[in-house]
């Protein structure tokens, strides 16, 4: 029963540090769709934040900049606030760089998290499976 838990915490973070990568995904793909919508159309913040809350890939985003449901660092976060707050309060000129020093920015830090995961998503499940047997042995 203890290996199992183990090897379960395991899959649970290679889980999370999946959803990391997934989340900032999310987030180059809110970035890209912002910076569409403002060129096109010039749209208010509020039509913006309309159309990605209406996007059917971003049904599961949390807009309510608390992140609760972020798997990203607080500074992390604190970066996501404020890129959402800055939408609509400057010149399209301005908007655009923002958008792509986020951009850029999130494209780094996916880079990061994505070589972190490949490199070792096999580790956190062996370190875990070790621990379980280690643990089962040392009781038994």
């Amino acid at each position: 029963m203890i290996i199992l838990f183990s090897f379960s915490l395991g899959i649970m973070t290679v889980k999370y540090k999946k959803r990391q990568i997934e989340y900032i995904d999310d987030l180059l793909y809110i970035s890209r769709k912002t910076a569409i919508l403002l060129k096109s159309v010039s749209a208010d913040t509020q039509s913006i934040m309309k159309s990605l809350k209406n996007d059917s890939r971003l049904a599961n985003f949390d807009f309510s900049l608390e992140q609760k449901s972020s798997p990203l660092k607080e500074n992390e976060n604190e970066k996501i606030r404020d890129f959402f707050h800055s939408i609509g309060k400057y010149d399209l000129d301005s908007q655009l760089k923002i958008i792509d020093e986020f951009t850029g920015n999130f494209k780094m830090l996916k880079d990061e998290y994505q070589v972190r995961y490949d490199s070792h998503k096999k580790l956190y499940i062996a370190v875990s499976l070790l621990s379980g047997v280690l643990v089962a042995v040392i009781l038994a």
